[in-house]
């Protein structure tokens, strides 16, 4: 079992292939076994989230960073609606196989949030009251971490368009 609190885990897993998307005569393959003890989550703490929802979906590792999952619950209460992480934790194998930066947040904890449902610019305005310091502006996500000096970016033009048409540039 591998859990991760607040630090890199020694060395990254071996991670199995990802699951086939959209692909109707591929078997459905069950999700990861979750790779740690799943009495450290605290769900009393984390009520509105689930460790199935940020862990890596290839191998079922799992980094916990209190802050960042604090923040996350806060922006959850802040919003009075669902969030829905779109990706969470990713070994390093998993990060590479999706194009994911080298020293990408990910591989901590971040979250990719879909922006269905939200008003985009409300939940960025309300995400960085709620303490979180990195932002990436796509099209239909809001990457958001609590990294330690704040951080913003855009993922391509089309992002950029859309966000500063909604006043947040």
């Amino acid at each position: 079992m591998t859990i991760t609190c607040g630090s890199a885990a020694a060395a990254p897993p071996a991670c199995a292939d990802p699951p086939a998307r959209n692909q109707s005569s591929a078997p459905a393959k069950a999700a990861p076994k979750l790779r740690f003890a799943e009495d450290r989550w605290d769900a009393k703490r984390w009520p509105h989230f689930s460790a199935r929802e940020i862990v890596c979906p290839c191998c079922g590792e799992i980094f916990i960073w209190p802050e960042a999952l604090d923040a996350l619950e806060r922006l959850r209460l802040a919003m009075n609606a669902p969030l829905r992480i779109n990706s969470g934790h990713r070994c390093a194998l998993h990060n590479a196989r999706v194009g994911g930066a080298p020293l990408s947040l990910h591989k901590r904890l971040a979250f990719d949030i879909a922006l269905a449902g939200h008003d985009p610019a409300g939940l960025a305005t309300a995400a960085r009251d709620c303490g979180f310091r990195g932002f990436g502006f796509g099209q239909t996500f809001l990457h958001l971490d609590t990294r330690a000096r704040p951080a913003r970016w855009f993922y391509g033009e089309r992002s950029k368009a859309k966000w500063i048409s909604l006043g947040l540039s």
